[in-house]
């Protein structure tokens, strides 16, 4: 956080775990979603949506990081 005030004078909105997730999320694309959400929520994330298959076949999944940041985990697009 100092860092983060150090470099940005016009200041910025804290993420936080205690309120809801800002809407727009770090998007990062693997080829097994299952197995990647069970890593980060056994290092501590938090699930908010489980992995789904989309109806264009892409599966993917929502989860929050410690400190509060929303990331889709997801497979590529066919």
């Amino acid at each position: 956080m100092a860092l983060a005030k150090s470099n940005l004078k016009d200041g910025f909105i804290e993420s936080s775990l205690n309120h809801k997730p800002f809407g727009i999320e770090i998007g990062f694309t693997i080829d097994n979603v299952e197995a990647s959400v069970k890593i980060a929520v056994e290092a501590g994330a938090v699930m908010v949506e489980r992995p789904k298959t989309k109806p264009w076949g892409q599966v993917v999944s929502y989860i929050r990081a410690l400190d509060g940041f929303l990331i889709e985990i997801c497979t590529a697009m066919g």
